[in-house]
């Protein structure tokens, strides 16, 4: 995407901003493609504060596929069917309408690990053959055919607080419950009083909690333990150990949360958090023990 920043007469740069209809807000990203694109100024006096000057934007396929796509994020795509079928479908419609669109297929891949492969495959289907036989579309399809839904992970060792080597799962237990996150993420961080709950909850019950740090500086992540005190298994992949485990369990964004039974299959997994984060962790781990 590209913005557009204007250094005024006084030497102060302020973004150029473009209204969006659906939903009502600002925002300064948008995509040059080989449509016909128009920016036009609004006629209005603005305060000398706002960081801002604001605009029309008109016209741009592929910026018009970027708005669309943001009333609905993939990556908080729900697991109940109901709910999941109807999101499914607005994404559908989405590519109908914007079959040419390589930010929607980039958008799609970048949740990969949340959809299944006959929902890649149907999403896929949808856009023009000339996306599909492009180097994101082949990096797609390649994907497609080798994804499995529910793979079984290898246990890797990674660092403990104290300088050891520990497996991330552990197969004695009835599920393992894996945070990914990193003591630069505000979200991860958010989500430690919640986790906390669940380790109090389920700890009797089988359910064996760890928490993954991806820090790339471990003084930050030892920090970051000293400040929120989580009583349960602390893990931290270094540079060779991080690109592994980013590749395995196929981490995209953080937080990510992956359970997972004693034979190391994959039960599901969540990316990102919101309001009912707790209550869906704790339904998952109650389905699983009961």
């Amino acid at each position: 995407t590209y913005q557009i920043i204007f250094k005024m007469k006084s030497g102060f740069k302020k973004l150029l901003a473009y209204s969006t209809p659906n939903p009502k807000s600002l925002n300064t990203a948008f995509f040059i493609d080989t449509s016909h694109l128009t920016i036009d100024q609004y006629p209005v006096d603005f305060k000398f504060s706002e960081p801002e000057i604001r605009c029309h934007l008109k016209g741009g396929r592929e910026t018009s596929a970027f708005l669309a796509a943001t009333e609905f994020d993939l990556t908080n795509i729900h697991n109940d069917v109901l709910n999941r079928t109807k999101e499914l479908q607005f994404y559908q419609k989405l590519i109908q309408t914007y079959p040419t669109s390589l930010y929607l297929l980039q958008k799609i891949f970048e949740s990969k690990a949340l959809l299944k492969k006959y929902e890649l495959q149907d999403l896929v289907s949808l856009f023009d053959k000339n996306v599909i036989e492009s180097k994101l579309g082949k990096l797609v399809t390649n994907y497609i055919g080798k994804k499995v839904d529910y793979p079984i992970f290898d246990n890797f060792a990674l660092n403990t607080p104290e300088g050891k080597r520990l497996n991330t799962i552990d197969t004695t237990s009835k599920v393992n419950m894996l945070v990914f996150w990193a003591s630069w993420c505000g979200p991860c961080r958010k989500e430690i009083p919640g986790l906390k709950k669940i380790d109090s909850a389920f700890r009797e019950k089988g359910v064996k909690l760890t928490s993954i740090s991806i820090d790339e500086d471990k003084e930050n992540w030892l920090k970051a333990l000293e400040q929120e005190k989580m009583g349960w298994t602390q893990l931290y992949a270094d540079t060779y150990d991080r690109a592994k485990i980013k590749n395995q369990f196929e981490i995209t964004s953080i937080p990510m949360v992956v359970f997972i039974d004693n034979n190391r299959k994959l039960i599901k997994r969540y990316i990102g958090i919101d309001s009912n984060s707790y209550a869906e962790y704790s339904k998952v781990i109650a389905e699983i023990i009961k």
